[in-house]
């Protein structure tokens, strides 16, 4: 049996705890599970943001760094999702930054 077809028995929450304990592999997996997910968030979401791919590679990694902090009280889609909205949110808060900068900075 392949490492990935294990990992495939493995429900989302388990692996996060895998994730926290630093697996690549169980990443890998969650990745595989959610990335269309993530990114049809942010299609939906982040209207008019260049950067999609970008922002989905970033929600991953955040997911991945914030593995430990998921305590299990939400699906681990929902807490992606909340993970997408975050990021979106600074996204566009740091553009209408930069585009207050370039009006005031004239």
């Amino acid at each position: 049996m392949e490492p990935n077809e294990v990992l495939g028995r493995f429900d989302d929450e388990e692996l996060v705890r895998a994730m926290a304990r630093g697996s690549g592999r169980a990443f890998g997996e969650l990745r595989r599970r959610h990335h269309s997910r993530i990114w049809q968030e942010l299609n939906r979401a982040a209207v008019g943001v260049a950067n999609r791919a970008a922002l989905a590679d970033d929600a991953l990694r955040e997911a991945f760094a914030r593995a430990v902090e998921h305590r299990g009280d939400v699906p681990v889609a929902m807490w992606l999702r909340s993970i997408c909205a975050e990021l979106v949110r600074r996204e566009l808060v740091e553009r209408e930054l930069a585009a207050a900068e370039r009006i005031g900075g004239r």
